[in-house]
């Protein structure tokens, strides 16, 4: 069987990227809706309420 000697680390290799691509995407995705929530609140928020 000598198909495994590749296939084998080819599904580690695959899942390790698409994990790091994944975490990637979630850190970017907070990033992002965090400053763009911060704008949101500077632009809109006239004092009434405070965090």
């Amino acid at each position: 069987m000598s198909y495994t000697h590749w296939f084998i680390p080819l599904c580690i290799g695959v899942s390790i990227g698409v994990s790091i691509v994944f975490s990637t995407a979630i850190m970017i995705l907070t990033i992002a809706t965090l400053s763009f929530r911060s704008k949101i609140k500077r632009k809109y928020d006239r004092g009434k309420f405070s965090d």
